[in-house]
Protein backbone atom coordinates (compact mmCIF):
# COMPACT_ATOMS: atom_id res chain seq x y z
CA UNK A 1 0.00 0.00 0.00
CA UNK A 2 1.33 3.25 -0.85
CA UNK A 3 2.06 5.62 1.68
CA UNK A 4 3.06 9.14 2.72
CA UNK A 5 6.48 8.43 2.37
CA UNK A 6 6.37 6.78 -1.40
CA UNK A 7 4.76 10.00 -2.24
CA UNK A 8 7.75 11.76 -0.18
CA UNK A 9 10.53 10.12 -2.27
CA UNK A 10 8.71 10.63 -5.54
CA UNK A 11 7.99 14.38 -4.90
CA UNK A 12 11.79 14.82 -3.15
CA UNK A 13 9.88 16.47 -0.29
CA UNK A 14 10.18 15.40 3.24
CA UNK A 15 7.25 13.38 4.50
CA UNK A 16 5.92 16.37 6.72
CA UNK A 17 5.41 18.64 3.75
CA UNK A 18 3.47 15.85 1.77
CA UNK A 19 0.79 16.08 5.30
CA UNK A 20 0.51 19.73 5.10
CA UNK A 21 -0.62 19.68 1.45
CA UNK A 22 -3.09 16.84 2.00
CA UNK A 23 -4.17 18.03 5.28
CA UNK A 24 -4.15 21.87 4.17
CA UNK A 25 -3.26 22.80 7.45
CA UNK A 26 0.31 24.66 6.60
CA UNK A 27 2.02 26.72 4.22
CA UNK A 28 3.61 25.14 1.58
CA UNK A 29 5.05 27.23 -1.67
CA UNK A 30 3.36 26.76 -5.24
CA UNK A 31 6.47 24.63 -6.67
CA UNK A 32 6.73 22.35 -3.69
CA UNK A 33 2.44 21.69 -3.20
CA UNK A 34 2.43 20.96 -7.31
CA UNK A 35 5.27 18.25 -6.74
CA UNK A 36 3.32 16.49 -3.69
CA UNK A 37 0.27 16.69 -5.72
CA UNK A 38 1.80 15.03 -8.61
CA UNK A 39 3.22 12.52 -7.22
CA UNK A 40 0.19 11.65 -5.61
CA UNK A 41 -1.88 11.13 -8.77
CA UNK A 42 1.23 9.05 -10.03
CA UNK A 43 0.80 6.55 -7.40
CA UNK A 44 -3.03 6.90 -7.01
CA UNK A 45 -1.87 7.48 -3.04
CA UNK A 46 -5.00 7.79 -0.90
CA UNK A 47 -5.69 9.39 2.39
CA UNK A 48 -6.07 7.14 5.38
CA UNK A 49 -9.13 8.91 7.21
CA UNK A 50 -8.71 6.20 10.06
CA UNK A 51 -5.15 6.62 10.76
CA UNK A 52 -5.52 10.40 10.19
CA UNK A 53 -8.19 10.51 13.07
CA UNK A 54 -6.36 8.67 15.67
CA UNK A 55 -3.20 10.68 15.12
CA UNK A 56 -5.33 13.98 15.73
CA UNK A 57 -8.67 12.35 17.12
CA UNK A 58 -10.66 14.29 14.72
CA UNK A 59 -12.07 13.22 11.16
CA UNK A 60 -12.91 15.90 8.38
CA UNK A 61 -16.23 14.23 8.67
CA UNK A 62 -19.89 15.45 9.55
CA UNK A 63 -22.23 13.06 10.65
CA UNK A 64 -26.21 13.52 9.29
CA UNK A 65 -28.47 11.39 11.38
CA UNK A 66 -31.79 12.05 10.52
CA UNK A 67 -35.15 10.39 10.11
CA UNK A 68 -35.26 9.03 6.95
CA UNK A 69 -32.71 9.72 4.22
CA UNK A 70 -34.77 8.68 1.01
CA UNK A 71 -37.62 11.24 2.55
CA UNK A 72 -37.87 14.40 0.36
CA UNK A 73 -37.89 16.38 3.28
CA UNK A 74 -34.17 15.47 4.37
CA UNK A 75 -32.88 15.01 0.47
CA UNK A 76 -33.27 18.92 -0.27
CA UNK A 77 -31.35 19.80 4.06
CA UNK A 78 -29.02 17.41 2.21
CA UNK A 79 -28.83 20.08 -0.36
CA UNK A 80 -28.29 23.24 1.43
CA UNK A 81 -25.76 21.26 3.58
CA UNK A 82 -23.51 19.85 0.71
CA UNK A 83 -24.05 23.36 -1.07
CA UNK A 84 -21.67 24.63 2.00
CA UNK A 85 -19.26 21.70 2.36
CA UNK A 86 -18.13 21.43 -1.49
CA UNK A 87 -15.99 24.58 -0.32
CA UNK A 88 -14.10 22.93 2.53
CA UNK A 89 -12.36 19.69 3.14
CA UNK A 90 -15.25 18.07 4.93
CA UNK A 91 -16.86 15.19 4.22
CA UNK A 92 -20.77 13.54 5.12
CA UNK A 93 -21.61 10.64 6.26
CA UNK A 94 -25.02 9.51 6.78
CA UNK A 95 -27.89 7.48 9.35
CA UNK A 96 -31.04 6.85 9.23
CA UNK A 97 -32.23 6.38 12.30
CA UNK A 98 -36.35 5.86 11.45
CA UNK A 99 -37.13 8.24 14.72
CA UNK A 100 -35.58 5.20 16.98
CA UNK A 101 -33.94 6.48 19.88
CA UNK A 102 -32.03 2.98 19.85
CA UNK A 103 -31.16 3.25 16.80
CA UNK A 104 -30.00 7.22 16.92
CA UNK A 105 -27.97 5.79 20.02
CA UNK A 106 -26.25 3.17 17.87
CA UNK A 107 -25.19 5.88 15.21
CA UNK A 108 -23.93 8.54 17.95
CA UNK A 109 -21.49 5.62 19.45
CA UNK A 110 -20.55 4.41 15.43
CA UNK A 111 -19.35 8.38 15.33
CA UNK A 112 -17.73 8.88 18.33
CA UNK A 113 -15.72 5.32 17.06
CA UNK A 114 -14.45 6.70 14.22
CA UNK A 115 -13.41 10.86 15.79
CA UNK A 116 -16.12 12.58 14.19
CA UNK A 117 -16.73 15.67 16.25
CA UNK A 118 -19.39 17.26 14.10
CA UNK A 119 -22.64 15.73 14.04
CA UNK A 120 -26.13 17.06 12.59
CA UNK A 121 -29.42 15.31 13.72
CA UNK A 122 -33.25 15.54 14.33
CA UNK A 123 -33.61 13.91 17.60
CA UNK A 124 -35.82 11.74 18.59
CA UNK A 125 -35.32 12.65 22.28
CA UNK A 126 -34.38 9.31 23.91
CA UNK A 127 -30.65 9.83 23.49
CA UNK A 128 -30.21 13.52 25.33
CA UNK A 129 -27.53 11.84 28.34
CA UNK A 130 -25.80 10.14 25.67
CA UNK A 131 -25.51 13.91 23.69
CA UNK A 132 -24.66 15.97 26.74
CA UNK A 133 -21.72 13.55 27.23
CA UNK A 134 -20.71 14.03 23.64
CA UNK A 135 -20.91 17.47 24.19
CA UNK A 136 -18.68 17.64 27.21
CA UNK A 137 -15.86 16.18 25.19
CA UNK A 138 -15.83 18.26 22.44
CA UNK A 139 -18.43 17.71 19.76
CA UNK A 140 -20.06 19.86 18.16
CA UNK A 141 -24.21 18.72 17.68
CA UNK A 142 -26.50 20.92 15.95
CA UNK A 143 -30.11 20.00 15.90
CA UNK A 144 -32.96 20.70 12.99
CA UNK A 145 -36.14 20.10 12.92
CA UNK A 146 -36.85 20.07 16.27
CA UNK A 147 -35.48 20.56 19.53
CA UNK A 148 -34.96 19.28 23.39
CA UNK A 149 -32.92 20.87 24.70
CA UNK A 150 -32.14 22.97 28.34
CA UNK A 151 -31.18 26.23 29.24
CA UNK A 152 -27.55 25.47 29.88
CA UNK A 153 -26.84 23.10 26.40
CA UNK A 154 -24.09 24.17 24.57
CA UNK A 155 -25.66 22.64 21.39
CA UNK A 156 -26.97 24.95 18.32
CA UNK A 157 -30.84 24.70 17.03
CA UNK A 158 -31.86 25.83 13.73
CA UNK A 159 -35.53 25.52 13.39
CA UNK A 160 -38.74 27.08 11.35
CA UNK A 161 -41.27 29.17 12.82
CA UNK A 162 -43.97 26.47 13.33
CA UNK A 163 -46.35 28.09 15.43
CA UNK A 164 -47.07 30.69 12.65
CA UNK A 165 -46.69 28.40 9.45
CA UNK A 166 -49.72 26.59 11.20
CA UNK A 167 -51.46 29.90 12.67
CA UNK A 168 -51.17 31.00 8.49
CA UNK A 169 -52.56 27.36 7.02
CA UNK A 170 -55.77 27.62 9.48
CA UNK A 171 -56.05 31.35 9.14
CA UNK A 172 -55.95 30.12 5.42
CA UNK A 173 -58.86 28.10 6.15
CA UNK A 174 -60.94 30.71 8.07
CA UNK A 175 -60.33 33.05 5.66
CA UNK A 176 -61.79 30.49 2.84
CA UNK A 177 -65.16 30.60 5.23
CA UNK A 178 -64.66 27.38 6.89
CA UNK A 179 -65.22 27.52 10.63
CA UNK A 180 -65.25 24.08 11.42
CA UNK A 181 -61.47 23.16 11.48
CA UNK A 182 -59.63 19.69 13.25
CA UNK A 183 -56.12 18.90 13.29
CA UNK A 184 -54.31 15.99 12.95
CA UNK A 185 -50.69 16.05 14.85
CA UNK A 186 -49.10 13.11 14.64
CA UNK A 187 -45.67 13.91 16.39
CA UNK A 188 -47.40 15.24 19.69
CA UNK A 189 -44.04 14.51 21.58
CA UNK A 190 -41.95 16.34 19.75
CA UNK A 191 -41.20 20.29 20.04
CA UNK A 192 -42.43 20.21 16.18
CA UNK A 193 -45.94 19.04 17.03
CA UNK A 194 -46.28 20.76 20.17
CA UNK A 195 -45.65 24.09 17.96
CA UNK A 196 -48.18 23.23 15.32
CA UNK A 197 -51.01 22.72 17.93
CA UNK A 198 -50.51 26.09 19.39
CA UNK A 199 -50.30 27.46 15.89
CA UNK A 200 -53.71 25.92 15.19
CA UNK A 201 -55.13 26.78 18.54
CA UNK A 202 -54.10 30.71 18.25
CA UNK A 203 -55.58 31.20 14.91
CA UNK A 204 -59.02 29.30 16.30
CA UNK A 205 -58.67 32.04 19.35
CA UNK A 206 -58.30 35.06 17.46
CA UNK A 207 -61.14 34.07 15.19
CA UNK A 208 -63.58 34.24 18.40
CA UNK A 209 -64.35 30.36 17.48
CA UNK A 210 -64.35 27.96 20.33
CA UNK A 211 -61.79 24.76 20.20
CA UNK A 212 -63.56 21.39 20.20
CA UNK A 213 -61.18 18.38 21.57
CA UNK A 214 -63.19 16.26 19.45
CA UNK A 215 -61.73 18.29 16.32
CA UNK A 216 -58.07 17.73 17.48
CA UNK A 217 -56.28 14.36 16.70
CA UNK A 218 -53.00 14.25 18.25
CA UNK A 219 -50.80 11.13 19.22
CA UNK A 220 -47.18 10.02 19.54
CA UNK A 221 -45.13 9.44 16.31
CA UNK A 222 -46.27 6.16 15.49
CA UNK A 223 -48.33 5.57 18.78
CA UNK A 224 -52.14 5.05 16.37
CA UNK A 225 -52.93 4.34 12.65
CA UNK A 226 -53.15 7.63 11.18
CA UNK A 227 -55.82 6.50 9.00
CA UNK A 228 -57.86 5.46 12.05
CA UNK A 229 -57.99 8.67 13.87
CA UNK A 230 -59.10 10.52 9.86
CA UNK A 231 -61.61 8.16 10.02
CA UNK A 232 -63.16 9.30 13.36
CA UNK A 233 -63.41 12.29 12.41
CA UNK A 234 -65.09 12.57 9.11
CA UNK A 235 -67.72 9.36 10.69
CA UNK A 236 -68.19 11.60 12.90
CA UNK A 237 -72.20 13.43 12.70
CA UNK A 238 -71.22 16.94 13.37
CA UNK A 239 -67.77 16.50 11.33
CA UNK A 240 -65.37 19.17 10.72
CA UNK A 241 -65.63 20.90 7.42
CA UNK A 242 -62.09 21.47 7.41
CA UNK A 243 -58.26 19.70 7.80
CA UNK A 244 -55.22 20.89 9.06
CA UNK A 245 -52.75 18.05 8.68
CA UNK A 246 -49.04 18.76 10.60
CA UNK A 247 -47.20 16.74 8.08
CA UNK A 248 -47.45 14.79 4.52
CA UNK A 249 -47.78 11.63 5.80
CA UNK A 250 -50.34 12.37 7.79
CA UNK A 251 -52.01 13.62 4.32
CA UNK A 252 -51.77 10.62 1.97
CA UNK A 253 -53.63 8.79 4.48
CA UNK A 254 -56.48 11.66 4.82
CA UNK A 255 -56.05 11.54 0.95
CA UNK A 256 -57.09 7.94 1.04
CA UNK A 257 -60.08 7.99 3.84
CA UNK A 258 -61.62 10.68 1.70
CA UNK A 259 -61.51 8.84 -1.91
CA UNK A 260 -62.93 6.15 0.30
CA UNK A 261 -65.34 7.87 1.18
CA UNK A 262 -66.27 10.09 -1.94
CA UNK A 263 -65.31 13.22 0.40
CA UNK A 264 -64.89 16.34 -2.46
CA UNK A 265 -61.96 18.25 -1.55
CA UNK A 266 -62.68 20.94 -1.24
CA UNK A 267 -66.20 21.42 -1.74
CA UNK A 268 -67.12 18.99 1.32
CA UNK A 269 -64.09 19.43 3.49
CA UNK A 270 -60.82 21.73 3.02
CA UNK A 271 -57.32 20.86 3.36
CA UNK A 272 -54.07 22.48 4.38
CA UNK A 273 -50.94 20.47 4.51
CA UNK A 274 -47.98 21.47 6.77
CA UNK A 275 -44.96 20.34 4.41
CA UNK A 276 -44.66 21.17 0.71
CA UNK A 277 -43.74 18.04 -1.56
CA UNK A 278 -43.44 18.55 -5.29
CA UNK A 279 -46.24 15.82 -5.79
CA UNK A 280 -48.85 18.52 -3.65
CA UNK A 281 -49.08 20.48 -7.18
CA UNK A 282 -49.37 17.56 -9.28
CA UNK A 283 -52.45 15.81 -7.10
CA UNK A 284 -56.39 16.59 -8.24
CA UNK A 285 -57.12 19.30 -6.78
CA UNK A 286 -53.36 20.73 -5.90
CA UNK A 287 -52.87 20.74 -2.08
CA UNK A 288 -52.43 24.20 -0.21
CA UNK A 289 -49.18 24.02 1.84
CA UNK A 290 -46.96 25.81 4.54
CA UNK A 291 -43.41 25.63 3.04
CA UNK A 292 -40.33 24.67 5.14
CA UNK A 293 -36.71 26.39 3.73
CA UNK A 294 -35.04 23.23 3.95
CA UNK A 295 -31.94 23.86 1.39
CA UNK A 296 -31.86 27.16 3.95
CA UNK A 297 -32.24 24.86 7.18
CA UNK A 298 -29.09 22.54 5.92
CA UNK A 299 -27.51 25.23 5.03
CA UNK A 300 -27.84 27.00 8.46
CA UNK A 301 -27.28 23.92 9.79
CA UNK A 302 -23.88 23.25 8.36
CA UNK A 303 -22.52 26.72 9.08
CA UNK A 304 -23.52 26.53 12.68
CA UNK A 305 -20.75 23.20 12.64
CA UNK A 306 -18.31 25.38 10.83
CA UNK A 307 -18.62 28.30 13.42
CA UNK A 308 -18.14 26.27 15.94
CA UNK A 309 -14.87 24.54 14.64
CA UNK A 310 -13.53 28.08 13.79
CA UNK A 311 -13.89 29.44 17.61
CA UNK A 312 -13.02 26.28 19.45
CA UNK A 313 -11.10 28.40 22.04
CA UNK A 314 -13.73 31.19 22.12
CA UNK A 315 -15.57 30.96 25.69
CA UNK A 316 -17.84 33.06 23.85
CA UNK A 317 -19.40 30.14 21.97
CA UNK A 318 -20.33 28.00 24.69
CA UNK A 319 -24.24 29.39 24.85
CA UNK A 320 -26.14 27.58 22.07
CA UNK A 321 -27.48 29.43 19.37
CA UNK A 322 -30.89 28.86 18.08
CA UNK A 323 -31.86 29.98 14.38
CA UNK A 324 -35.47 30.22 13.34
CA UNK A 325 -36.40 30.52 9.97
CA UNK A 326 -39.67 31.73 8.46
CA UNK A 327 -42.14 29.48 6.35
CA UNK A 328 -44.08 30.40 3.34
CA UNK A 329 -48.17 29.95 2.70
CA UNK A 330 -48.65 28.50 -0.40
CA UNK A 331 -52.49 28.37 -1.46
CA UNK A 332 -53.40 25.81 -4.30
CA UNK A 333 -56.75 24.42 -5.02
CA UNK A 334 -57.71 22.56 -1.62
CA UNK A 335 -58.50 25.34 0.53
CA UNK A 336 -60.30 27.51 -1.91
CA UNK A 337 -63.86 26.97 -1.22
CA UNK A 338 -66.71 27.37 -3.98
Amino acid sequence: MVNQRDVAKIARVSSATVSAVVNENKFVSKELKERVLKAIEKLDYEVNISARSLKSNNTNLVGFICDNVSHDFILNIIRGIDSVLNGYKYGLILFSAKSDPAEELKYLKILKSINVKNIILTPTGGCMDYIDKLIKEGTNIVQIDRVFRKDEDRFDVVLVDNVMGAYSGVKCLLDNGYKKIGIIDCFINYSTGKDRLKGYEQALREAGINIKQKYIKVCKFNERPIEEMVLELLNDEDKPDALFLANDNILISTLKVTKQLKIRIPEDIGIVCFDDINWFNATKPTITSIRQPLYQIGKNAIELILNRINNADNNLMEKGIIKVLDTKLIIRESSKRH
